[in-house]
């Protein structure tokens, strides 16, 4: 909150029994539909509705709870968590998929320092960029060795793609632009693809780290 004197404070966060924290509540949030009594029974047609599909989320916290009762004091039955993770690849499709995604990240890593090193300032400020920009790439250029070296650990140094010599179809700077656009896309998406397929969870773990790193 904003103190008289022109500061910022906040309030002290203090432990639940069952080991969560919380703010103490200042403000009581009835969700929109219900009416000011708090009535929770209400009975909607679809024209009464506050917003489409209300009367399926909309519930009674007298059965449900409320946002301080949730806290959960553990770790629920069930998952895939795996308490002693071991980074590597456990069949041939982890394998085929890494090495896949590695491919896209190596091409990337090219990808950026060419477009830094083949377009000049004066190219970069005609077609609309500026030098922040242009740091933004190699921001994400450099992103992209971090995240080739994770990849080429789970797959093990000899067993990896390497890069090699790459052929570019754009000539000016706003068609690199595009094509590093789609060429991120579909890199990303692919990843995405595959990720539930990996029997390796904890490779899985650390590739959607990486990719969500770049979708961002």
């Amino acid at each position: 909150m904003l103190g008289s004197n022109g500061n910022i404070t906040y309030q002290v966060v203090r432990s639940s029994s069952n080991g969560s924290s919380y703010l103490n509540a200042t403000v009581q949030s009835i969700p929109q539909g219900v009416n000011n009594t708090g009535s929770w029974n209400v009975t909607y047609t679809d024209g009464t509705e506050p917003y489409p599909g209300a009367h399926l989320i909309l519930g009674n916290p007298t059965k449900n709870g409320t946002n301080l009762t949730m806290a959960w004091p553990g770790q629920p039955a069930g998952g895939l968590l795996i308490c002693k993770p071991t980074y590597q690849v456990e069949s041939n499709f982890d394998f085929q998929s890494l090495n896949l995604a590695l491919n896209q990240e190596l091409i990337e890593l090219d990808l950026f320092h060419n477009m830094l090193a083949r377009f000049s300032t004066r190219d970069f400020e005609a077609a609309g960029l500026t030098a922040d920009d242009r740091f933004l790439i190699e921001h994400t250029a450099n992103q992209e060795i971090g995240h080739a070296i994770a990849i080429t650990n789970m797959l093990g140094v000899d067993g990896g793609a390497k890069q090699c010599v790459y052929q570019y179809l754009f000539n000016t700077v706003k068609e690199a632009i595009l094509f590093s656009q789609l060429r991120t896309r579909w890199g990303e998406a692919g990843v995405y693809g595959f990720l539930g397929q990996l029997y390796s969870r904890p490779s899985a773990q650390i590739l959607l780290q990486s990719i969500t790193t770049e979708a961002r």
